[in-house]
Parts: C-alpha cells; sequence; structure tokens
C-alpha cells in the first residue's frame, strides 16, 4: 500500500535538491527564498508522517498485500469469516494496525507481518459499533521470551494487559509458536485479546470457573496447569481460555456450555 508520507517527502525533496544543486553551481540564485519552505515541509512530513498516512488510509479503500492475506488465512482461524462484514471489515484492521504503536523490549525491528498477525487476534471479539474496541489497546509491547514486570515482579510470564495504559505485552517466543500451530498450541495472542476485551465488555456467566476447568478437562482434554504454564500466571477468569476454544471449536463448546451463549455472541466464528 502506497503511503502518502512517502509520496509527499519525494515530491518535496526532489526540487529542494536540485535547489540545492542549482545554488552550489551559482546558479538560479533568485529562487534560494524557496528552500526555507521547503525544507519546513519536508521536516513537517517526517514528523507527522504517521498521522498523514493514518488520515490517507481512512479516505481510501486499502487493500492487503495479497501474500499477506495468504500469510494470515493460513494461520489466523477463520480469517474470512471475521472480516466478512458482519461486524468489522478489512479497512478496520488495516487501520487499527497502522495505528497501534509496537514497542520491541530486546528486538530490533518488527516485520508488518507479525504486526498484522498480532492485531488481527482483537478483531475476534465484539463488532465496530463498540467504540473503545479495539483502539483503546493501541500500545503493543513485544519481549523475545518470557518477562517480568512491575506488576508481577516474581512471576516470568509470557502475556499481559492493562486497560489504563492501553497495553498488551507478548513473548514472542510463545507468540510465534501459538500462530505457527493454529489450534495445537495455546494462543497468547487470543489469550490477551480476550482479557483485554472482556474487561472492557464484562460477561457474566451462570457456571464459576471451577465448573469451567472441569468441562474443558473432561471434554477436550484442556489442561489447566499447562495453560497456566503457558502463560505464566494463575489470576485470569476461565472464560479466557473458553473463548479461546471456542473459537477453534465452536459447535463442541456450545453443546458442553449451552449457558454461555452470552459469552459465544461476542465472539466472531461462525
Amino acid at each position: 500500500m502506497i503511503r502518502l508520507s512517502r509520496v509527499l517527502l519525494v515530491l518535496f525533496g526532489i526540487p529542494t535538491l536540485l535547489l540545492i544543486y542549482f545554488l552550489f553551481n551559482d546558479q538560479l540564485k533568485e529562487y534560494s527564498y524557496l528552500l526555507l519552505p521547503l525544507g519546513v515541509l519536508i521536516a513537517t512530513t517526517f514528523v507527522l508522517q504517521h498521522q498523514i498516512d493514518g488520515w490517507w488510509i481512512r479516505r481510501l479503500n486499502p487493500s492487503l498485500d495479497p501474500k499477506l492475506k495468504a500469510i494470515l488465512q493460513s494461520r489466523v482461524s477463520g480469517y474470512s469469516q471475521i472480516f466478512s462484514g458482519k461486524n468489522y471489515s478489512e479497512k478496520d484492521f488495516i487501520v487499527f494496525t497502522h495505528d497501534c504503536e509496537y514497542i520491541g523490549k530486546g528486538i530490533e525491528t518488527i516485520p508488518d507481518d507479525i504486526k498484522h498477525l498480532i492485531s488481527c487476534h482483537a478483531f475476534y471479539f465484539g463488532d465496530a459499533s463498540q467504540s473503545k474496541w479495539p483502539k483503546q489497546y493501541n500500545r503493543i509491547v513485544l519481549y523475545p521470551h518470557p518477562f517480568l514486570s512491575p506488576q508481577y515482579e516474581d512471576q516470568v510470564h509470557s502475556v499481559e494487559s492493562h486497560e489504563k495504559d492501553g497495553v498488551l505485552i507478548f513473548s514472542m517466543e510463545q507468540l510465534i509458536s501459538s500462530i505457527n500451530q493454529p489450534g495445537k498450541v495455546y494462543n497468547i495472542a487470543i489469550h490477551g485479546f480476550a482479557q483485554a476485551y472482556f474487561n472492557l465488555y464484562t460477561v457474566h456467566l451462570s457456571v464459576d470457573d471451577m465448573e469451567i476447568w472441569r468441562r474443558l478437562s473432561e471434554n477436550l482434554s484442556v489442561s489447566r496447569t499447562e495453560i497456566e504454564a503457558i502463560v505464566g500466571l494463575d489470576d485470569f477468569d476461565a472464560l479466557i481460555p473458553l473463548a479461546h476454544y471456542y473459537i477453534f471449536h465452536s459447535e463442541h463448546i456450545r453443546r458442553i456450555f449451552p449457558e454461555c451463549q452470552n459469552l459465544f455472541d461476542q465472539i466472531n466464528v461462525e
């Protein structure tokens, strides 16, 4: 997708360089006054390039690169259904990914495909009419491995969310493993976004956490101990893994938890 800021930088940069060249060769001195406004335009465009591109994306009907879309379709379960237009469009996804600030801790660069693969998981939940979601969580921090944090100083963990700051934190080690094996490895991207979403939009279930874990264990051989080991924490609600497994086994989960339809209504799986 063409970035307007880059086009503007080229448009302003070429005449600036040409003008400098001619002035250096004692030509066109009468146009030397143009250097200042051109310099201001280049500096302003460079500083505001993220905002300029965001405005431009919203004005267009953007589309994903076909190679990137093929990756997403192979790694994100139900990708086409998520962005069918019923709850979200692909434009919602592209705009959100652009607006997110990705921060690498011990990671020099974060490729665009990784950014899209992560942010795509936000759209398993809710719909475009919800003003806070997913844009409230627009800062995503990535560590190469499980980490400690001020909130959990003694527990090495792989995922964390903060509603007040709008931050999600992930360990790339667990994240890539789960994305590369959709439905086979517990997905901490789904876990993090589910936790963030249900912190904003509370769902009350008629079954308690112990009963959820019991049914998941008996019917899907889900191990609470293994999930808590992957996450590195044990203070999350059982509806988070329930939402996770619903994405991959929706019909089966509906039969096991018929009383949880109010939860399933918030998840974009057909």
